[in-house]
C-alpha cells in the first residue's frame, strides 16, 4: 500500500484528516480576535466538515475508490439531459385528479 492509495477518496485517513481540519478551524475560529477571521474558519471549517461527511458516505458506500472515477460523474445537468429522461412528471398532482389522463398523450418513437 503505497502512499497515493493512503489517500485515495475512500480512505480512512483521508476522512479522519479532514476531521480534524475541520476541528483545528474551529478552535480558531474560537481563539482568534479579528471578526473577519473568525469568519473566514468558521465558513471554511463548514466546507471541510461538508467535504469530510461526502469522504464518509464515500468510504461506506464504495462510490470512488480512484480520483479518476469521480471526475466524470460530477457534471452539471443541463436542459438537454432533463429533456432525454424518460419519466418527467407532466403535470403536478393536484390537477391530475380533474379527470383525464394526468400527461398528454406521447408521441410514438
Amino acid at each position: 500500500m503505497g502512499a497515493v492509495d493512503m489517500l485515495g477518496p475512500d480512505s480512512r485517513l483521508l476522512t479522519a484528516l479532514l476531521i480534524a481540519v475541520s476541528a483545528a478551524l474551529l478552535v480558531a475560529a474560537a481563539r482568534l480576535r479579528p471578526l473577519a477571521a473568525r469568519i473566514a474558519c468558521g465558513g471554511l471549517s463548514i466546507l471541510v466538515a461538508m467535504t469530510s461527511g461526502i469522504a464518509a458516505v464515500n468510504f461506506y458506500y464504495g462510490y470512488y475508490s480512484t480520483w479518476g472515477s469521480c471526475g466524470p460523474t460530477s457534471t452539471v445537468a443541463t436542459s438537454a439531459t432533463w429533456a432525454s429522461c424518460p419519466q418527467r412528471p407532466c403535470r403536478p398532482p393536484a390537477r391530475a385528479s380533474s379527470g383525464g389522463s394526468p400527461c398528454p398523450a406521447r408521441p410514438a418513437g
